[in-house]
């Protein structure tokens, strides 16, 4: 009877240390890079809500504009006059009083989470020893360009009928050429078996879609979601770029048992 491999997060742990350093200055830059973002966003909200009360000021201002040519007294009593002012408050102008409160919260909302940055960036600065930047300038020198094609993949690998194993094999790849690259793998796959032209078939997309993310897009890590049942194959790549939010890519296969 065949054992079915545990389903797990698995996590290649060649110099981890040093890929953890690594990941850790990524998302230092990410949240830094971050911040500046939400701090100019914050800016343009705070012009725009100056801009919106200039426009309510001037609209207020030209709300009666023929006022001084009539003793509206002749027509109204004080109270009457202040119900009309009341009335006369046009779409308009309640859109921007709307418009002002709703950027107001939402600068708000930046505060909080300009805060919540500053805090972890400072959480990540206690975490690394001093020891641990020095040597993270090294671990940061970066290799000379050499684009990694499909093929150098497969030039030592064997491919299995369990999906699993190819993958953990597929991951160790990618982090031994990858110095700055995280790559975590969450599967389920029940002990399937496959087709090996079909598991071939699944490692060559993969194997595109991550040279193609490290390469084109500068991504530092790489979570890799996957499910197997008797009818299809599901793969989600969730992709972290450095300076960007999060790509995600899909790969989803039908099985033929036919």
């Amino acid at each position: 009877m065949d054992m079915k491999e545990k389903n797990d997060i698995f996590i290649d742990n060649t110099n981890l240390q040093g890929r953890m350093s690594v990941f850790h200055d990524k998302l230092r830059k990410h949240l830094s890079n971050e911040y500046l973002f939400l701090s100019e966003k914050k800016d343009n909200l705070e012009n725009e809500i100056l801009q919106l009360k200039m426009e309510k000021e001037q609209k207020d201002k030209t709300l009666f504009p023929n006022i001084g040519k009539k003793d509206v007294r002749k027509y109204f009593s004080p109270l009457n006059i202040s119900e009309i002012d009341e009335d006369q408050k046009d779409e308009k102008e309640k859109q921007l009083l709307a418009n002002i409160s709703r950027i107001s919260e939402e600068a708000e909302m930046l505060d909080g989470r300009m805060l919540e940055i500053k805090d972890f960036l400072q959480d990540i600065e206690t975490m690394l020893d001093d020891d641990s930047k020095d040597s993270l300038s090294g671990f940061l020198l970066k290799k000379e360009k050499n684009r990694i094609t499909v093929e150098d993949f497969y030039k030592k690998h064997e491919t299995h009928p369990e999906l699993l194993k190819n993958l953990k094999e597929l991951v160790t790849f990618f982090q031994d050429r990858y110095d700055e690259l995280e790559i975590l793998l969450e599967f389920e796959d029940e002990g399937i078996q496959l087709e090996t032209r079909v598991v071939a078939n699944i490692l060559r997309q993969l194997t595109i879609n991550i040279v193609s993310a490290v390469e084109d897009y500068d991504i530092s890590m790489i979570l890799i979601e996957g499910k197997v049942t008797e009818e299809k194959i599901i793969l989600t790549l969730n992709c972290m770029c450095e300076d960007g939010p999060v790509d995600t890519f899909k790969i989803s296969y039908d099985i033929d048992r036919g």
